[in-house]
């Protein structure tokens, strides 16, 4: 069913059809071993981000629903792709209604192309996201919340779903019982695949972590001065407090998991209550040195999480852009072969994305792999 998995790049354009008439069957195992990889590792950081509690913040919201939805495309490329098509004749036939329904959102790979848009819907939310709790960390603090990031993830759908709306209206079943799309949209279909797939993440990637490289270098030089005055001059913990509350740029106060356990760490209980009242008692307890080994620990988590979002988008240019270049040249200026080598292994590498985001979890997210170890530590 290579065949079917080459027209659903194309997005079904009617020509295909007599354009891929034999492909090689290792583009069947492919998709089947992407797909495969795909649900065992999204489902892998679901039942992670599920089992581990401490894991549920507003930035691994937004990652378990990434995960979810490549899952669920992990599924649609296995059960869109690799099992042969139907022939809906003898269904127009009998129930014209179903028939035309199967045609418009299952035949057409509607399913696979509106999970793939909501992942790159999602993914730009995750990209803004960081930007605003870096470049606008006051402001983010206040505002981002558990209810909030679960309306943006609902609101991913929605925009994915109704981006890619445009396939079933298309699609139609023609007079051999083969659903096909309408050509007439050609330009109108490349236009907006490029600018909806590539165009608009590209601009929203360059702009947010443009600004987060800009607004990080004067953090890091403003801190290590105003460490070093603290250090000299902070008498007692109220000093340490306010200095940590109000004039460190603390952009990723909700990432817990990675920084230092609030039950053990220093600044978890910066008054001595065993003491006898004595204000110098609970001076002791939180130290500037302290203070700093906490400040580092948080900055690392900080970058290890924009490290490893960056990762995931420029994985996500790397798999879509030559396809996606390709297919809007198909389009609007002439006809392409696609079962050239390349072009083919174009579409390999786009629906590869589905299954990489695990393992760039596994190998650089730390939060994640300490949920990781407690799971299978638990077990």
């Amino acid at each position: 069913m290579a065949s079917q998995a080459i027209n659903t790049t194309e997005l079904m354009v009617s020509t295909t059809e007599e354009t891929f008439q034999s492909v090689p069957i290792f583009t069947e195992v492919f998709f089947s071993f992407i797909a495969a990889l795909g649900i065992i590792g999204n489902g892998l950081v679901l039942y992670v981000f599920f089992k581990v509690r401490s894991l549920r913040i507003n930035t691994n919201i937004l990652i378990g629903n990434q995960s979810l939805v490549d899952f669920i495309a992990s599924v649609c490329l296995l059960l869109n792709f690799v099992p042969p098509e139907k022939n809906l004749s003898s269904l127009e036939v009998s129930n014209p209604t179903l028939a035309e329904l199967i045609c418009k959102l299952w035949h057409s790979d509607y399913s696979y192309w509106a999970f793939a848009t909501i992942s790159t819907t999602n993914l730009i939310f995750l990209t803004l996201e960081r930007y605003f709790a870096v470049v606008f960390p006051h402001l983010y603090r206040k505002r981002a919340n558990a209810r909030i990031t679960r309306a943006v993830c609902v609101l991913a759908w929605v925009i994915g779903a109704l981006a890619k709306v445009y396939i079933p209206i298309l699609h139609t079943i023609d007079e051999d019982g083969v659903c096909s799309s309408r050509s007439n949209w050609r330009q109108v279909i490349g236009y907006t695949s490029l600018i909806t797939t590539i165009i608009i993440p590209l601009t929203v990637m360059i702009f947010a972590y443009t600004s987060i490289i800009r607004a990080l270098r004067p953090v890091k030089g403003s801190y290590i001065k105003k460490n070093h005055d603290t250090s000299a001059e902070a008498s007692t913990d109220v000093t340490l407090v306010a200095y940590k509350t109000h004039d460190q740029p603390d952009v990723d106060s909700d990432l817990t998991p990675e920084g230092p356990n609030p039950n053990n760490g220093p600044s978890s209980s910066p008054v001595n209550l065993e003491s006898d009242g004595n204000p110098t008692e609970k001076v002791r307890t939180a130290t500037p040195s302290k203070a700093k080994r906490e400040k580092t620990i948080t900055e690392r988590a900080k970058r290890n999480i924009l490290v490893t979002m960056f990762i995931v988008c420029v994985t996500y240019l790397i798999c879509w852009t030559p396809n996606q270049i390709l297919y809007f040249h198909h389009n609007v200026v002439e006809r392409h072969d696609w079962s050239n080598p390349f072009h083919r292994f174009s579409i390999l590498l786009a629906s590869g994305n589905v299954a990489t985001n695990p393992f760039i979890y596994a190998l650089k997210y730390r939060s994640f792999q300490h949920g990781l170890k407690k799971v299978f530590r638990k077990g």
